[in-house]
């Protein structure tokens, strides 16, 4: 816009310059070489396919029967259901049934969004164009712009103008952009002639992506500086294959992967010069290279529970082939199928995959009925703040031998909230609010609904934890109550003895000064700290503080009563108050180490204990955690070579800083029943959805650590209570190795050491070990394992089935593998099995370093957790990760402080 200054003595020479300036913008008006500037080219995008299913709705709406494909070349034939029959390994009833549908995954508009029909077109595309000064001259080659990057909306990222001296155009588009990582080559800028492009699938079928093209006929400027409507009505050139579980299939099984066979994977593909897409199609002569697709389907698919159900993955996980358009009969083209248990079936495929079509073959009985289709699709799971779920989507049609195809209503018929597979409407979950759809008019184009749920507030468990702890007093002052002859959850036992004790009352309590785990159901328990075997690395006879042989139970009849208990000191504690008037009392086998846990002061945390002789030496020394009685809940898991293993709730130590979690402690989910409302001979296919909404937990915390070999627990923070001693002490990178009875009398020393801590013996943590390395061989618990009663330190091989292959990997087992939620819980959550309905906890507590000890390293981005085992004489074995791998068979220096996972000592 002009602005008009106006100076007193300058009106004559203002005129003149407006007179010039005006002059200069109608210069600017009229043809330019480069274009004219007030009218530059963008497209006006339509997806045809999504174009004309909605047309189809309105007309199925209106009661008009739709009789004609809008696909160029698509017959009622292409459509028509054919059985393919099936070899299988093991002799199983079993074929394919193929139905074709027209377009790409094709989805039916909801109704309260009819009007607003999307474009496929998500992201940027390649544009090419072409002009002339009549429609008849319009140039062979892209002389206009070539391979110009193009935004969704139609915008070239690089402007070009429409010329009033060439004001016919065409333009031709590709989607996604011609690139070489979407493998995508577009013909050279000297191609005369309609332009081409090579393409090439993907072999990962997860990497797989639509092609789609547009061409925009000619276009005519007619009026100088207003850009005409320039439309690229985008056509799919792929066929979408889809593979889904039969309806009534007679036999359970565990889909574990498909792959399509010796399929045609690059080509040739012609662009239409026009608008309706006409005389597009893939060059015959260039679909002669054949390749195998694999989809690994995780996790597996249950043929039983899930029937009806295309087969898909994750939210970001493809699970839909898109193929090159094929002739498959005589081309030896396979699907095949394959089983947990590795049985398969292999199908020889036959006709013609169509470009703009979906195929779905779906495993099923040589004798079932495939007149009536029915296929359901379950929304991503939802995070735990989200209120709506992604689209869940519905097919239902029925069709006739020739071809013909009609919609089948459905509806839902029931809820499956706790997973014994019985369905009921009153069976809904409160906190699914509601589905946006329970019931639909069916047809080849899926219909799409959303679940609506509630959230609920984070819940302070740290607070709920510390109150917890505060109730059922146990004990009095006139009767200390005796941890090793109760259970943790407080049942009477015989005396079962431990370096650990968990706490999780106020009270008045006694433990005996017995040596660890020296006395297991009421009995003097030798095999503690005992073994026949004998070798250099071999600790026959397990030591005292002095490096005596441990030759009774009791801490004050051994070696004759040489070591008699006096006093009690308090190594360290993580929280102030406890513990208060720590004393010993009795003597020989009835000393005991009393104390009281005031109510006041009981929280989360934990405190380590010794009793000393007359001179202050420290005789031996116990963990006390304070802790829920839930903390030593047994969860089994079965490991990769096949051995069970029960590990227990929580890490040892585990004590929580900030701990806000979700009301369920799993993914909540339920299933939904839906049913045709008409069937063959009444008998009405059915098929379920899932709706999940994910937990949350958001966790800060550490766990006491351990040098591989000890039983002294260390803690897991720098600020610790008043009176709490923590010490470093050893010989640096300089190889000396201290003495194992050192340990005993200095609780509070971490030995740091480049070598390890010591030359170790191989069965400080399993008395009868005799080698190094990975097995499951029977781990018998020695007075030196740091683990509470009833559990001990596990084999080296427990933690294999923390992966599906056993050794190393990305995680896959675990309840939620994003990075995100690693560092929302700091940690993750395992699933114990396959059937994806138990998990626990694994924290990423850091460790203490081998050569400082009190850098307290990697808490909340890393996890440590020893095994019983060495893997040579100065390295242990251990479990790793972090957010991007689990490795269960790692091992590394023994003077690391790591965490322990106790198992359940059956």
């Amino acid at each position: 816009m002009k602005q008009k200054h106006i100076y007193n003595l300058a009106v004559l020479l203002l005129a003149s310059s407006a007179a010039f300036i005006s002059c200069s913008d109608n210069d600017l008006d009229g043809p330019q070489p480069d274009g004219d500037r007030g009218a530059s080219v963008v497209f006006n995008i339509k997806d045809i396919q999504q174009d004309n299913i909605a047309k189809v709705d309105a007309a199925t709406r209106a009661g008009i029967a739709p009789t004609l494909l809008y696909t160029p070349g698509l017959t009622q034939e292409d459509l028509a259901p054919r059985r393919l029959e099936a070899v299988s390994s093991d002799g199983l009833d079993a074929c394919l049934i193929e139905t074709t549908v027209e377009g790409i995954n094709p989805t039916k508009p909801d109704p309260s969004t009819r009007a607003k029909v999307e474009t496929s077109i998500e992201h940027d595309f390649t544009s090419l164009g072409y002009r002339g000064e009549t429609a008849g001259t319009i140039s062979d080659k892209p002389e206009w712009f070539y391979s110009k990057k193009t935004k969704k909306t139609g915008e070239l990222y690089e402007t070009h103008f429409w010329s009033w001296g060439k004001p016919y155009g065409r333009f031709y588009a590709i989607y996604p952009e011609a690139t070489a990582a979407n493998k995508i080559t577009l013909s050279p800028d000297s191609h005369q002639g309609t332009p081409y492009l090579d393409f090439e699938v993907e072999e990962d079928v997860a990497d797989q992506k639509d092609l789609m093209t547009a061409c925009s006929g000619v276009v005519h400027y007619d009026t100088q500086n207003t850009a005409p409507t320039t439309n690229l009505e985008f056509r799919h050139a792929l066929t979408a294959i889809k593979f889904a579980v039969g309806n009534n299939l007679s036999w359970g099984k565990q889909i574990s992967n498909i792959e399509i066979r010796n399929a045609v994977y690059k080509g040739r593909y012609n662009l239409s010069d026009k608008l309706d897409g006409n005389g597009a199609g893939w060059v015959a002569s260039s679909l002669t290279a054949r390749k195998d697709f694999s989809l690994t389907v995780s996790p597996t698919i249950d043929t039983k529970k899930n029937p009806g159900a295309i087969i898909t993955g994750t939210a970001t996980d493809n699970y839909t082939f898109y193929m090159i358009p094929q002739e498959l009969t005589g081309k030896n083209v396979e699907a095949a199928i394959t089983f947990t248990d590795a049985s398969s079936i292999q199908v020889t495929l036959t006709g013609t995959w169509k470009a703009g079509t979906t195929k779905t073959y779906k495993i099923s009985n040589t004798i079932s009925n495939w007149t009536y289709e029915f296929s359901v699709s379950s929304p991503a799971p939802m995070d735990y703040n989200a209120t709506n779920s992604e689209d869940y989507k519905v097919t239902s049609f029925r069709q006739a031998p020739d071809g013909t195809q009609h919609p089948v209503k459905w509806e839902v018929v029931g809820y499956d909230a706790d997973g014994d597979n019985v369905f009921k409407m009153e069976e809904k979950p409160t906190w699914l609010t509601s589905l946006s759809k329970i019931n639909g008019d069916g047809g080849t184009t899926a219909e799409t609904g959303t679940a609506t749920v509630s959230t609920n507030a984070l819940i302070d468990k740290l607070t709920e934890r510390n109150d917890k702890l505060k109730e059922d007093a146990k004990g009095s002052s006139g009767d200390y109550y005796d941890l090793s002859t109760h259970d943790i959850k407080g049942n009477t036992t015989s005396m079962n003895t431990a370096n650990c004790y968990v706490i999780s009352h106020p009270g008045y309590y006694k433990i005996p000064l017995v040596y660890g785990n020296a006395i297991k159901n009421g009995t003097k328990n030798e095999s503690a700290y005992k073994t026949s075997n004998t070798g250099t690395y071999i600790l026959q006879n397990f030591k005292d503080h002095l490096g005596n042989d441990i030759d009774d139970p009791w801490i004050g009849l051994t070696n004759g009563g040489a070591n008699v208990p006096k006093k009690v000191k308090l190594i360290w504690a993580d929280e102030q108050g406890l513990i208060t008037t720590p004393k010993v009392v009795g003597s020989g086998s009835s000393a005991y180490l009393q104390f009281r846990v005031p109510t006041s002061s009981i929280k989360n945390g934990n405190a380590v204990l010794a009793v000393m002789d007359d001179s202050e030496t420290v005789l031996w020394s116990w963990h006390l955690w304070f802790a829920p009685d839930d903390v030593l809940d047994k969860f089994e898991m079965t490991n990769k070579q096949g051995h069970k293993y029960s590990f227990s709730r929580e890490t040892l130590g585990w004590k929580y800083i900030h701990y806000e979690k979700t009301s369920y402690d799993v993914p909540r989910s339920v299933k939904v029943k839906i049913r045709q409302i008409v069937g063959n001979n009444n008998s009405k296919k059915e098929a379920t959805i899932t709706i999940t909404q994910k937990n949350i937990s958001k966790i800060e915390g550490n766990a006491t650590f351990y040098q591989w070999g000890r039983k002294d627990a260390f803690p897991g923070t720098n600020t610790l209570a008043p009176g709490s001693s923590f010490v470093n002490k050893g010989g640096g990178n300089s190889g000396e190795f201290i003495r194992v009875y050192e340990f005993i009398k200095n609780p509070n020393t971490f030995y740091t050491n480049y070598f390890g801590w010591m030359s170790a013996y191989i069965n400080l943590w399993s008395a009868n070990s005799t080698v190094l390395g990975y097995n499951d061989d029977p781990v018998v618990k020695t007075i030196y394992d740091p683990c509470p009663a009833g559990f001990k330190m596990p084999a080296p091989n427990a933690f294999t089935g923390f992966t599906t292959t056993g050794y190393s990997s990305s995680p896959t087992k675990v309840v939620d593998n994003s990075p995100t939620t690693f560092n929302t819980i700091k940690g993750w959550e395992i699933w114990t099995d396959d059937s994806h309905t138990t998990s626990f906890y694994m924290p990423a507590a850091g460790y203490r370093a081998y050569d400082n000890g009190l850098a307290m390293a990697t808490l909340g981005v890393r996890g440590y957790y020893w095994t019983s085992a060495l893997a040579d004489h100065q390295r242990a074995i251990r479990l790793h990760f972090e957010a991007s791998v689990i490795n269960p068979v790692d091992y590394r220096n023994n003077g690391f402080g790591h965490s322990v996972r106790p198992v359940a000592d059956n």
